[in-house]
């Protein structure tokens, strides 16, 4: 076929395009078509194009075959490489994973030794200590020791120089904050145009008291647990001072009260066995007695009452007290005194008639005892019973 160049338009040839056949047979006669331009069928000669390679052309039956046949055995020497390189990996892995066991065995040792704690455990002792300074800090600021040693002397600070501000006319709040906000030189024209030189002078030195306890406070509550201790042991000193002052306070009053007392029964001369006597000497000796024994009572009474915490003694309470312990040990001196004299008056009555065979004659009234021996006269008073006692004395002497 004549090749035809783009744009030409010749009339088709219908035998061109048919190939009658060799095998014998006679054609077959085709219609034939009007070369007319319509009918005329463009022709046009291009150059074959190659097709680029792919992998499908590297694709061969060969290749399959021999994948089929499987990789030759290594060698022994290629074996024993590769066990060997395969025994120092395992031997490496083995040595990390002993090294890591060692590890965790230690760790657990000290775990349980207590020379390590677990980080779970950290985290919480670090929380309860964190609890326990919270706590510790309520604590000190709620104690008696915060409100003695700091909260009340601060309350008091501020009272001082809000009444000094007050009387000024100037509020205590706005000289609070300008004294914050202010330089020195700026708070001090502040001070001389609201205050006279006195006022300022004092409303500085209060001032700077209070900043100084506010300061000592907040010091405090970085460390609560010691300076709780510290403040318990300034109190323990203090209160044992205040002790010692109030027994000592009550002490005097007991003295002075004894004195007081004593000179009130001198002056009303009403119980002798507590007065005194300026020539019976065995009379101040009983009197010494009852005294001292009053004294001894009085003195365990003062102790008892200031050992049991007592704030005060009064001289009303100590003269009630003192009467009472004299009045007593008095009353129980005579009534022993009156019961021995009873019982030595009963003896003697009794020698009497043993010895002189007198009876106790007729005194105030009524008859004498007769239950006599009848040979001696009986006496009818007791001049004559004197008598009687002096001559039998007498009698027996000259025997």
């Amino acid at each position: 076929m004549s090749a035809v160049s783009k744009g030409d338009s010749a009339p088709l040839d219908p035998s061109a395009l048919y190939q009658a056949p060799t095998n014998g047979l006679l054609p077959v006669s085709e219609p034939t078509l009007p070369t007319t331009p319509e009918n005329s069928i463009p022709t046009t000669q291009e150059e074959p194009q190659e097709l680029e390679a792919t992998e499908a052309d590297s694709f061969e039956v060969e290749d399959l075959v021999e994948e089929a046949k499987g990789k030759e055995p290594p060698s022994l020497q290629e074996s024993y490489k590769q066990l060997k390189t395969t025994y120092k990996e395992l031997s490496k892995s083995a040595r990390e994973k002993e090294s890591e066991f060692e590890t965790i065995k230690k760790k657990l040792e000290n775990y349980e030794n207590g020379t390590a704690v677990s980080p779970v455990l950290e985290q919480k002792e670090k929380t309860i200590q964190e609890l326990q300074a919270f706590r510790d800090s309520i604590e000190f600021k709620s104690s008696p020791e915060y409100e003695e040693k700091l909260a009340k002397p601060i309350a008091e600070a501020k009272g001082k120089l809000k009444s000094l501000t007050d009387s000024y006319g100037f509020p205590l709040e706005t000289l609070l904050e300008e004294r914050k906000g202010s330089t020195e030189a700026e708070f001090n024209q502040l001070l001389s145009e609201h205050f006279d030189p006195v006022g300022a002078l004092k409303v500085d030195g209060l001032l700077n008291n209070l900043y100084d306890l506010e300061a000592k406070a907040s010091e405090a509550e970085k460390t609560p647990v010691k300076t709780m201790e510290a403040f318990k042991g300034e109190l323990e000193r203090a209160n044992q001072v205040k002790n010692i002052e109030r027994v000592g306070k009550i002490q005097t009053t007991a003295k002075k009260s004894w004195v007081s007392v004593l000179d009130k029964i001198r002056t009303e001369g009403k119980f002798p066995a507590l007065i005194y006597s300026d020539v019976d000497t065995a009379h101040n000796a009983i009197v010494e007695q009852f005294i001292t024994h009053a004294a001894q009572e009085f003195k365990k009474t003062v102790q008892s009452f200031a050992q049991a915490g007592l704030p005060e003694l009064s001289e009303e309470l100590a003269e009630v007290i003192i009467k009472g312990h004299l009045y007593s040990t008095t009353a129980a001196a005579m009534s022993t005194i009156a019961t021995s004299a009873m019982q030595e008056t009963e003896k003697l009555k009794t020698k009497t008639k043993d010895l002189f065979k007198v009876n106790r004659p007729s005194i105030g009234g009524g008859s004498p005892n007769t239950s006599v021996d009848g040979s001696r006269p009986i006496p009818v008073n007791p001049k004559a019973a004197a008598q009687e006692i002096t001559k039998k004395i007498l009698a027996d002497r000259r025997s």
